[in-house]
């Protein structure tokens, strides 16, 4: 209900350490407890059969902090397995502070084992367990807070003031002939106010985590351009068009906060899911808004059909770009295959674009170089539902590579042979070896499959002194003594 308040938002402003915890307990209490990023779990304080708390640690700061959440019996069960598996400390609170637990959960010390196993030996299923009082609103809305939840609504509150005042103080009187300097100066001085005012108001009982932070920026700015985008992409004349984009802005801005701030429920213990979300929709969309201008050997001479089709692509981009972002395996964590195995795919969809260029028989660089970029960014995303559950190793990724070069090497060693010469024919000889090549070395490496990812490779034996690196990346160097980030060159690099 606590995001729902969001929706009224119209209707105001348009009226004017020590144990580090495995994944196994943060996979478990996802979502029933407010676990940021950097959190780690030191260890866990059993108020209840219904009840536990928890000693987190924050990585960057070093800070501890403590809270608590409510749980059925069955996920309690689990977190107690999980946290025998992982060796994490478990206490058992006095009978006294059953009933309601404490002002602030009591630090965990790691007991012995002998007193441990004492503690959990009362704590099983034949010891009566004494019936809960809920603890009081304010209470439970104290311990389970993000400790910077002030701080995010304050950003909260200044970023929403600029754009709202910019969707109902500025954009509304432009679209409707306003054309009076005084009024145009005088309409977003009293708006910001009111805007400030009203996201205050609605904000102040909320809980503002960093997930919280970062959905409420981000969806409501992708809504304000894509309802002020696709009016002008499809009206005839550019100041219907934005008049039409000022009201479905109007509308579309309030939704965007509220679906931003459920989306921050939803990611609250993985928010920087929601950077990679906001980092692939900015470049689909710039994608999308800049291949229009290589539809056309001439663009000049299709200037306003060029501006129309990049700003309703642009949009329709980025949508594809916020959905295909949650199958994208940070490659932090990812096997060591899937990310020369991306770019190997959008590299045969980017040969895959020259093909069509080639059968469309296109005569200027413009289109060959369109339906290329097009090919690589469909091979991208295509690549990146493929190695979504792969666990290919690098080893693997690098023979599919060399494959297709030797797939291409024999196209065009076949072409040369048959001596056709014409362009269709080049372009199919090449591509199609090389997307035979890559298949059938793929399927022939399927036993080279089996990295599980990088936090969880126990290998023993020498890796190989070579490496290759597909894509630019930055690395730690020393310069005159102190370590600075400078980018890696693509490229085969070996090791001494």
């Amino acid at each position: 209900m606590s995001a729902m308040r969001l929706g009224i938002l119209p209707a105001f402003i348009l009226c004017l350490s020590a144990a580090w915890a495995g994944e196994g307990v943060r996979e478990v209490l996802r979502g029933v407890m407010p676990l940021s990023s950097s959190d780690s779990i030191e260890s866990l304080t059993r108020f209840s059969a219904t009840r536990l708390g928890a000693e987190l640690v924050d990585r960057d700061d070093g800070k501890k902090r403590s809270t608590w959440a409510e749980l059925n019996s069955s996920t309690m069960q689990r977190v107690l397995e999980a946290a025998s598996v992982e060796g994490l400390p478990v206490m058992v609170a006095d009978a006294s502070s059953l009933s309601a637990p404490p002002a602030e959960p009591p630090r965990s010390v790691s007991p012995s084992p002998s007193v441990r196993r004492h503690r959990e030996a009362s704590s099983s299923d034949d010891a009566p367990v004494a019936k809960e009082t809920p603890a009081p609103r304010a209470s439970r809305e104290r311990h389970s807070r993000d400790p910077h939840s002030d701080q995010n609504r304050l950003m909260y509150v200044g970023y929403q003031t600029a754009l709202s005042t910019y969707v109902y103080g500025l954009a509304l009187p432009l679209a409707f002939g306003v054309d009076n300097p005084r009024v145009l100066i005088a309409s977003p001085l009293l708006t910001a106010p009111v805007a400030f005012g009203t996201h205050l108001w609605i904000s102040k009982d909320l809980e503002f985590a960093e997930s919280h932070l970062k959905g409420t920026t981000y969806i409501p700015s992708l809504a304000v351009y894509a309802a002020t985008a696709l009016p002008l992409a499809f009206s005839s004349h550019p100041s219907d068009g934005y008049q039409i984009a000022s009201l479905v802005g109007a509308a579309a801005y309030p939704l965007g906060v509220w679906y931003g701030y459920h989306l921050g429920d939803e990611y609250r213990s993985n928010p920087d899911q929601l950077d990679v979300k906001l980092y692939f929709a900015l470049g689909y969309g710039f994608l999308g808004f800049v291949i229009p201008t290589l539809y056309y050997e001439h663009p000049s001479e299709h200037s306003e059909t060029v501006l129309r089709i990049a700003l309703a692509q642009s949009v329709g981009m980025a949508a594809v770009g916020h959905v295909v972002a949650d199958h994208y395996r940070p490659l932090s964590s990812a096997p060591s295959g899937v990310a020369p195995g991306i770019f190997t795919h959008a590299l045969l969809g980017g040969l895959a674009g020259i093909e069509i260029a080639a059968l469309a028989d296109a005569s200027a660089l413009r289109p060959w170089i369109g339906a290329t970029i097009i090919g690589s960014s469909l091979g991208f995303t295509e690549g990146v539902f493929f190695f979504e559950t792969s666990d290919d190793s690098f080893e693997r990724a690098r023979y599919a590579l060399l494959g297709g070069l030797g797939g291409a090497m024999m196209g065009t060693g076949i072409e040369l042979l048959l001596n056709d010469g014409t362009k269709v024919s080049w372009s199919t000889s090449l591509i199609g070896g090389a997307w035979l090549g890559y298949w059938t070395v793929y399927l022939l490496t399927s036993e080279m499959a089996g990295d599980k990812g990088h936090a969880d490779i126990h290998n023993t034996s020498t890796p190989s002194p070579w490496t290759f690196n597909p894509l630019p990346v930055l690395e730690p160097a020393m310069s005159y003594g102190d370590v600075e980030m400078r980018w890696k060159i693509p490229g085969f690099s070996r090791h001494f």
